[in-house]
Formats: structure tokens, sequence, C-alpha cells
């Protein structure tokens, strides 16, 4: 299955503008924008399917980040980090990183990367065939996302859901909340948010 992005605020940076970006701020030692390229850099090698690249570049800003004190930049690369370990097909990896990522959103009161650290999870769970635990973390996402009328994280989060009941055997309610999320992507016009649900509701027949 294909990486989604729960969030999508920022304008999308091809890998050789980030890779521009970095050699910019690693010359003039501006060691924030160097992790801040790398973030950038690892998010278009996850769009690219580029995962062990990613996980390189997105380890190393980490580390700049931690270094810098700054728990945000900490976050945001412990979620990319996540998405990257996910792609590579490494469950237990990418679930640490996504519970560590979670833990610094809730107390920063990041309550949109809260939700995406959740769906994240969810998805997660569900390759490890921990659908219950999966089905728990898509609701509490999906009740996040709908507190702050985020559409297309309740979208999301209700096509992983239903993915996580079809794998507790509950293909009634699995197909229901699949065409929960379908009207959801369909009203915020979120293409690959519909595929997701479809995918469910396809499984489902």
């Amino acid at each position: 299955m294909l990486l989604v992005e729960f969030v999508v605020e920022e304008p999308s940076v091809s890998e050789q503008d980030a890779g521009d970006r970095l050699q910019r701020a690693r010359q003039a030692s501006r060691r924030p924008d160097e992790a801040d390229a790398l973030r950038l850099l690892a998010k278009a090698q996850l769009a690219s399917g580029n995962f062990l690249e990613a996980l390189q570049n997105v380890t190393v800003g980490l580390t700049i980040v931690r270094e810098l004190g700054d728990r945000s930049g900490e976050a945001h690369a412990l979620y990319i980090a996540a998405l990257a370990q996910q792609g590579r097909g490494l469950p237990d990896e990418a679930l640490y990183a996504a519970n560590e990522a979670l833990k610094l959103f809730k107390d920063l009161g990041d309550r949109k990367f809260e939700a995406a650290a959740l769906f994240t999870s969810s998805e997660i769970r569900c390759l490890s065939q921990d659908h219950k635990e999966a089905l728990q973390a898509a609701q509490d996402a999906q009740a996040i996302a709908q507190s702050l009328g985020y559409g297309r994280g309740q979208g999301l989060a209700n096509a992983a859901a239903g993915r996580a009941r079809l794998g507790l055997g509950q293909p009634d309610e699995a197909m229901a909340a699949a065409r929960a999320a379908m009207a959801e992507c369909a009203t915020e016009a979120e293409m690959d948010c519909e595929e997701r649900a479809l995918a469910v509701l396809v499984d489902a027949h």
C-alpha cells in the first residue's frame, strides 16, 4: 500500500530543490536550516519511494534537532522516520518511531499531527495484524480530526478504521466506515483519500 500524507499543509519540494537547500544551509553553517532541508529532502524521497534514503536523511536531521533542543523538529523527524520504516515494511521500527512522535505531539499540543501519528500507528498495526489496536488508533485519530473540523483527516481515519475492521472479520462495519470515508474525501476533493476508502470497499465485497 502506498504511503499517504495525513496532513498536507506545505507545498511539496522536489529532491533537487531540497538538496540545493541542504547544500546552502551547510555552506552557511546554519544548523536549523540544515535540519529543515533534511526533513524536506526526506519527505520528497518518501513520495518517490526512496524509503532507505529518506530514513538516512531524517535520522541525520533528528540528531541535529535534538542537539538544538527543537522538540517540534524532533517530533516531525520521528514521524517521517515512522513513515520511512513503514514504507520499508518494518512495522516494529515504524511503530516505535510513531509512538515517540505521538508522545511529543501530545506534549506540544499539536492536535493535527497527534491525529496523524495515530493514523500512521493504525496503518502500521494493520501490517502487524494487530487489528484491535489499529482500530482504536484510527478511531482516536478520527475523533481528533472531527474536533478540528479536518475533513481529510476524518476521511483517512475512517478508511483506516475500515481496514482494521476487515482484519477483525467485520465486513459490514468496514464497509460503513469506508463509505463514510468516501463521502468525507469526496467533499474535500481528496483523491488519495478516496482511493484508500475505495480499496477497503473492494476488499469488503
